[in-house]
């Protein structure tokens, strides 16, 4: 059978529709028929036109009929009529299921039922539809024998196969007489049948039924996302209406905020768990919608749902005990329960509490979220095994609330312990190198049933035992690693893992006992190495160059830059005189990998260079030669490689190349810019020259030193200025950099000639020996717009998309002011000359509007027009300007505001690399800073930078999402680098900190990296 009749099952479709007991209640009337003249095996296939009989019929039922002919559910009563009036029989009714549910038809001559005759040409024709649809358990006979083929179908039974069709035999209430109930569902859903069910159906009932149970079918074979809620204050259910595909993707928003999320299938693929990964549901409306699926195969892609604010609705005391421990600090757990069962987040300080001791009563709450109320009861007043105490505790917003009596017992002793889960420093999986540190939940119950913290104290403190412990290559310790008052129990690696496997730590403690198993990894061991691929040049002078290192484990598989960091302890490195390893002002040493017994190594640690070989500086031409060699202890085996480096003669300047043209003409006032690029022999930007920028030439005959002159025209006009100034100018001063030249007043009809000319002088007395290495020059003529055959046209450039930033204000405080928001576009005006040709002209924009401000808002500033988006749709924005000659001009763009929400289309660093001279610069810090610019750009082109004391990325986070992480700190086990948790970005550390990595991270995956390097860890310089 084919899929299709997994659809009929579930809709339970007339499964007795035409079973004898039914037919009992409401016998059909037997009357003469007519046997369709079109068989099964007929392929032609009928429209409405080919029947005469139709030409009248109101066209929504032609429609109909035309839908179900396409399909071949329904035929004409002959070639040319079709017998809308007519009646159907259950021969027809069996063929018309089959059709629709697109049963598997066989080729049977021979029918189950006695009263089938497949020797009579008027019903033999229905044989393999009567089966099919009995097979199908969808048309049972009249009796175990007989099947009344030529019975006409009444209006009830036609209302019981819709509605079970639809699924919507639930909503059928007991009437009489019996299709009562189904005729007004029938109805309720669409298809109006009257009330008298034992009415013989005709044909245009068939065909309204029809329709309906088809589109029913359609429906059901699609999926459809039936149902969303909250059930947890991170997690959402949403349940599907049949197993979804894995390329399934869910999305969650509240509004139109896109909510950080994941999601999981669950095993059957009809429902998924949605979890967020920042915020917890709030008091709002949600939306989830499905996507990733092939086009037509989704009928329902979103469901809402409302969401209210979490809210404690239950709290209860933990422990059954009357009594408590006497201590000068004796936390009494609690748990407070949130409206989905869970335990509530609410913080301590939602909560009041009371106590009857001497001290009163304070509510603390552990990082996995217990609570727990303090109380001193080891105060003189109390005796123990005599005095009692009450405590009460209420949340401050919901005002739910718990009271309890305790009794004042002996001093705590440990009756219980309890190992929890395992946490690795640095994001590691397992104990690798020296210093490397698990930490473990140490749970220690007293007598009474409450948590021993350091403040109780204990009679029997708790031992700890780590096995295998072979030459006490492991310690174990209690200490209090987060601070929050309780021990953890800290395991420490004490020399770097040879072997991997598993340490078992058992903690003993008051007769109890408690184990937990810390991963050991023997980080990928090298069995061959390799250089990579060289990329670049490697010239004499320079500096911070790096060279790729390859190793590969037995099996031929390459490592990863972090097994080549942790392997440092294996290698062996070396060089040549001409090149220099170690550190330098832009790789410090701490971003360089250190051998256990604290040797540096040229091993870049840290950064988008981790793994590789940081080459300090490159002196002199020539082959150098680098040396790798590796031991494996395990295997007693070695590997080595040697690169040969070409190092080339030094880098000078050879050419300039334009990367920004200067407009040719322009119009008083107006402004225009040119950008050169300076190239070395090598063909790359030359940034910077070695050796104080001094050549050694011919053969070390002569030294020579390069530079930029600049120089204007004799007949250029003085009021056209131009920002760099003449004279000699340095590589740094020309490469990359922009310059303005400007048409100041008096400058109509003169010109100006600036040529960058790129020399070559005698390093010693600056006599030049090549002038025009390169040359380069542009000319900017101030154009009289008046002048006779001036001829200006000016056009408005196209404004891309804009975002419905003003709607969804809430995520924008300037969304009102189109000269202020980020969200904003400038609309631009180019004007050209009679040959096409770019003429710059000043701002001059007078006003702007919008012919519809529910669309797009505008406004201008400094006689520029900015426009931003409203509501979704398509405006026209005008823009009056004075053009060159004094005359106002009106230009018209179009502007197309949509609402996709705002995704992260590209976010940078301005330095991958922050090397900071102290602590104090680094602590307290907004996280920005210490990647010296973050820039942020959206889909729509708008830009965010964060820079200087202006944090614009936070401004907009809102809708950006931007987080920031902290990864690979490095300095003492006891120290940590944080985000501070009341606004995500101000970095918090320890002094001993030397280095590590900050992420920031959008919700669309796109990342910005930045290695901070603290050269004064532990020092209190202030400022960087």
């Amino acid at each position: 059978m084919k899929r299709s009749l997994k659809v009929i099952a579930t809709t339970t479709l007339a499964l007795s529709m035409f079973a004898s007991v039914a037919m009992a209640a409401d016998p059909l009337t037997t009357t003469n028929t007519i046997a369709p003249t079109v068989t099964a095996s007929t392929t032609v296939i009928k429209t409405s036109k080919d029947f005469t009989d139709l030409k009248d019929v109101d066209a929504a039922l032609i429609a109909k009929i035309d839908v179900l002919l396409s399909k071949g559910y329904m035929e004409g009563k002959t070639d040319t009529t079709f017998d809308i009036a007519g009646n159907m029989t259950r021969a027809e009714a069996a063929k018309l299921v089959s059709k629709i549910f697109n049963l598997t038809v066989g080729t049977e001559t021979t029918s189950s039922f006695s009263d089938v005759d497949g020797k009579d040409s008027s019903i033999a024709w229905s044989i393999p539809f009567i089966e099919a649809a009995k097979k199908a358990g969808i048309i049972d006979g009249m009796t175990d024998t007989t099947f009344a083929p030529k019975d006409n179908v009444t209006l009830g039974q036609l209302a019981t196969l819709i509605v079970k069709g639809l699924g919507k035999t639930a909503d059928v209430k007991t009437t009489t007489p019996w299709y009562q109930g189904y005729l007004d569902v029938a109805k309720t859903n669409g298809v109006d049948l009257g009330t008298d069910g034992a009415k013989v159906a005709t044909r245009t009932d068939l065909v309204l039924g029809s329709y309906v149970a088809d589109l029913a079918v359609q429906s059901l074979t699609k999926l459809s996302l039936t149902e969303a809620k909250a059930t947890g204050v991170k997690t959402v259910e949403v349940k599907f209406s049949k197993a979804v595909e894995e390329a399934a993707k869910l999305e969650l928003k509240k509004g139109t905020v896109v909510i950080a999320s994941t999601f999981k299938l669950a095993a059957d693929k009809k429902s998924a768990i949605i979890t967020l990964t920042d915020l917890n549901i709030s008091q709002g409306t949600y939306t989830v919608a499905v996507s990733g699926l092939a086009v037509g195969t989704v009928d329902k892609a979103t469901a809402t749902f409302e969401a209210k604010n979490e809210e404690v609705t239950k709290i209860d005391f933990v422990n059954a005990s009357e009594s408590v421990a006497q201590a000068d600090a004796v936390s009494i757990k609690l748990a407070a329960t949130n409206q989905y069962g869970e335990k509530a987040s609410a913080s301590a300080s939602s909560y009041t509490a009371y106590a009857t001791t001497p001290g009163g009563a304070r509510v603390t709450k552990s990082d996995n979220g217990d609570l727990f109320i303090v109380v001193d009861t080891k105060d003189n007043t109390l005796t123990a095994n005599l005095s009692s105490f009450s405590v009460n505790i209420y949340n401050n917003d919901s005002r739910v609330s718990a009271s309890k009596t305790f009794k004042v017992g002996l001093p705590p002793m440990v009756s219980k312990v309890e190992l929890g889960e395992v946490k690795y420093q640095n994001g590691k999986d397992a104990l690798i190198n020296a210093g490397d540190q698990a930490v473990i939940k140490l749970v220690q119950i007293d007598q009474y049933g409450q948590e021993i913290t350091q403040q109780t104290g204990n009679a029997f403190p708790v031992n700890i035992q780590v096995t295998p412990n072979f030459n006490n290559q492991y310690t174990a310790v209690l200490q209090d690693k987060d601070n929050d008052g309780i021990d953890e129990v800290v395991v420490t690696l004490n020399s770097k893992a040879t072997v991997s496997g598993e340490q078992t730590i058992t903690v003993f403690g008051g007769g109890s006992t408690t184990t937990v198993k810390v991963a050991v990894k023997a980080v990928s061991v090298p069995a061959k190495i390799e250089f990579g691929e060289l990329t670049g040049s490697y010239a004499d002078g320079d500096t911070d160059k790096y060279v790729a290192l390859n190793l590969f484990d037995a099996a031929g598989n390459l490592l990863s830059a972090q097994d080549v960091v942790d392997n440092v302890d294996r290698l062996s490195l070396s060089a040549s005189g001409n090149i220099a390893f170690g550190p330098t002002t832009d790789v410090p040493e701490a971003m360089l990998a250190h051998k256990s017994d604290g040797t540096v190594t040229p091993i870049v640690a840290v950064g988008p260079n981790k793994g590789k070989i940081h080459l300090a500086s490159l002196t002199g031409k020539g082959t150098a030669n680098i040396f790798a060699y590796t031991t494996i202890t395990e295997s007693g085996t070695t590997s080595n490689a040697n690169l040969s480096l070409p190092i080339t003669e030094a880098r000078y300047p050879v050419t300039m190349t334009v990367a920004t043209d200067p407009a040719a003409k322009a119009v008083e006032t107006a402004t225009t810019a040119v950008k050169l690029l300076v190239k070395d022999q090598y063909g790359e930007n030359l940034e910077t020259m070695a050796n104080g920028g001094v050549v050694t030439e011919n053969n070390g005959t002569r030294s020579v030193k390069y530079d930029v002159f600049v120089s204007t025209s004799a007949d250029s006009n003085p009021n056209i200025a131009f920002d760099l100034g003449n004279g000699s100018k340095t590589i740094g001063d020309i490469n990359d950099n922009e310059y303005t030249f400007t048409a100041n007043p008096g400058s109509k009809g003169g010109k100006t000639n600036v040529t960058f000319a790129l020399r070559k002088l005698d390093s010693t007395s600056a006599t030049v020996i090549d002038n025009n290495v390169k040359s380069i020059t542009k000319e900017v003529s101030v154009i009289d717009p008046n002048a006779s055959g001036v001829n200006l046209t000016y056009s408005a450039n196209p404004v891309a998309d804009l975002f419905n930033a003003v709607e969804n204000s809430i995520q924008d405080g300037n969304a009102d002011s189109a000269t202020l928001s980020k969200h904003a576009k400038k609309v631009t005006i180019t004007a050209k000359d009679a040959s096409g040709a770019v003429v710059a002209v000043p701002k001059s924009i007078i006003s702007v509007t919008s012919n519809n401000e529910n669309i797009a808002k505008v406004g201008v500033a400094s006689n520029e027009a900015y426009v931003i988006g409203n509501k979704v749709g398509t405006a026209k924005v005008s823009v009056s300007f004075k053009t060159a000659k004094g005359e106002i001009v009106n230009q018209v763009v179009d502007v197309n505001v949509k609402n996709d929400p705002i995704a992260v289309a590209s976010i940078t660093a301005d330095k991958s690399t922050h090397s900071v001279k102290s602590f104090a610069g680094v602590n307290g810090t907004y996280a920005y800073k210490l990647m010296n610019k973050l820039t942020v750009k959206d889909q729509y082109g708008s830009e965010y930078k964060s820079e200087s004391t202006t944090d614009v990325v936070n401004e907009y986070n809102a809708i950006l999402g931007v987080q920031y992480l902290i990864s690979e700190v490095k300095g003492g086990n006891n120290d940590t680098v944080t985000l501070d948790p009341s606004d995500g970005r101000t970095v918090r550390m320890t002094a001993g900190v030397t280095s590590f990595v900050i992420q920031a991270v959008s919700p669309s995956g796109k990342v910005a990296t930045t290695q901070v390097v603290i050269n004064g860890a532990g020092t209190t310089v202030v400022n960087p």
